[in-house]
């Protein structure tokens, strides 16, 4: 076939068929047809399926083995053209940083799936638009032409991850629109960064099993990462914010886990000590508007880590320690004294900076409070009251 040296631009079509799929159901198949028709129609389809798997078979059995041997030799010698001439064996280390490069747009999609519906807004069918975005970043990198520039990628990514990491820290929740569209943006742009890296790494057609098979892998274990592992580990939403890290480490094609010199690893920590210091000295300044508050305790933190942009190493770990610094602020809820994590999501209670109530918190939804003063602590507060369905 004339696409044979470089069949991968199928992989577009197929992702595209999905997005295509994902889409069509909710707002065209799932309103206008019954579920007796519906299944009919599956039914049909699969086994339509089934016998177009049964003729590639047939059609691959008849094929003589010689002259397949010889045209799987010819691929490989014309894969040159856009996979720099390797005809070397596949590394264990490229074979990781395929993994990596799939893990990371995974759990970044169910990260912000979470985000945005437990602390930002509870939109019927919101978990539909990072999905559409993440098979979307699929077709766009295994185009057959560039249609979005790497470098541009390249340099957008440390930008949202920036104003990403403000919006974490200082809990914003409104307006709503403007959240989802700046979350949804970042993990478009990290998304396709990592999936333009796997694109631009794809081996020659001799190894497209393999290629597709630790691709695959990577995806299914950042689904396993968010839904078991992060869940029963952490008990707060660490992980989106790790995959936002992740996605700044592996913005270069250096290895991540090489430290070139000093500096990669000291310059962060000084970011994060004067993060630390910042979280814990200006909240005792009294008077301070809330904005100009969390400018002062985040933006010039994170000022701070973009200067370091130029090395991803050393902007990664930058970013990570002002993320770790959030930790020793005690935020507009006030200090956490207990955390629970459960399948609802992240349960703290905290002590009102006033130091009158308790909090039960859910996300950035206070669900409950309670007064310190024993002689009160049994008053319906929030929206609980001795009027209401509960009085």
């Amino acid at each position: 076939h004339p696409s044979a040296g470089d069949p991968y631009f199928l992989y577009a079509a197929s992702n595209l068929g999905s997005l295509v799929a994902l889409l069509s159901y909710p707002f065209l198949l799932e309103p206008n047809l019954r579920l007796r028709t519906q299944g009919q129609l599956w039914t049909a389809g699969y086994g339509i399926l089934a016998w177009l798997v049964v003729a590639c078979m047939i059609t691959h059995w008849r094929q003589n083995s010689a002259q397949g041997d010889r045209e799987g030799r010819n691929s490989g010698a014309e894969v040159g053209s856009y996979a720099g001439g390797r005809s070397e064996p596949i590394t264990a280390v490229q074979r990781l940083r395929w993994v990596a490069l799939a893990f990371v747009p995974s759990s970044l999609m169910l990260g912000v799936t979470a985000y945005l519906t437990a602390d930002v807004a509870s939109i019927p069918l919101l978990w539909v638009l990072p999905l559409s975005l993440y098979l979307l970043t699929f077709v766009l990198a295994f185009a057959r032409k560039a249609l979005v520039p790497q470098t541009l990628v390249n340099r957008l990514l440390p930008i949202g991850a920036v104003g990403l990491a403000y919006l974490l820290l200082s809990e914003a929740t409104e307006p709503p629109w403007l959240l989802i569209l700046l979350h949804l943006g970042f993990f478009f742009v990290a998304a396709l960064l990592c999936h333009g890296r796997l694109a631009g790494e794809r081996p020659p057609p001799s190894h497209l099993t393999e290629f597709y098979f630790w691709l695959s892998l990577g995806g299914v274990l950042g689904g396993l990462f968010n839904a078991l592992v992060a869940p029963n580990v952490f008990n707060r939403v660490i992980e989106y914010p790790l995959a936002i890290v992740l996605a700044c480490l592996l913005r270069s094609e250096a290895s991540v886990f090489r430290v070139n010199r000093a500096l990669d690893v000291a310059l962060p920590l000084i970011v994060g000590w004067i993060a630390v210091a910042l979280a814990v000295l200006i909240p005792r300044i009294h008077g301070l508007p809330l904005q100009l508050r969390l400018t002062l305790i985040f933006g010039i933190p994170l000022v701070l880590a973009y200067t370091l942009v130029d090395r991803s190493l050393r902007f990664g770990l930058g970013l990570s320690a002002v993320l770790l610094s959030g930790t020793f602020y005690s935020g507009g809820h006030g200090r956490t004294l207990h955390v629970e994590r459960n399948f609802f999501g992240v349960l703290r209670v905290t002590l009102d900076p006033e130091g009158a109530f308790r909090r039960l918190v859910h996300g950035n939804t206070v669900h409950g409070r309670q007064f310190i003063d024993p002689a009160r602590q049994n008053e319906p507060l929030s929206y609980y009251h001795r009027s209401g369905p509960l009085g």
